[in-house]
């Protein structure tokens, strides 16, 4: 009698990362001014960020390290989704073309 050969199976490839990243054409929230930064970790106030008014003085608890900052932020610039673009500044208009420069 013949050995039946076993089926094939193909090994899992651990190299391959799937990840969604949704669609270009999704609107955010468009922010003006600069993020709020974290005094001691850097992490930005965001839209799960709490704030809190002890002593006529607003304090944001930061939820990543714990550090108290006092907060000087206006309602417009809280943020409301959980993804919002920050307006920048664009770089100055160069006079001189890049091909005057090589020369």
């Amino acid at each position: 009698h013949g050995i039946q050969a076993q089926p094939r199976v193909p090994r899992a490839n651990t190299n391959v990362v799937s990840i969604d990243l949704g669609k270009l054409e999704k609107e955010v929230q468009i922010m003006t001014g600069d993020p709020f930064v974290c005094k001691s970790c850097e992490a930005i106030y965001n839209v799960t960020s709490k704030m809190e008014v002890m002593g006529g003085c607003t304090l944001w608890h930061c939820e990543f390290c714990g550090h108290q900052n006092s907060v000087n932020i206006e309602k417009e610039e809280i943020p409301t989704t959980d993804t919002c673009d920050y307006m920048i500044t664009p770089a100055p208009i160069s006079t001189t073309s890049s091909m005057d420069s090589t020369m």
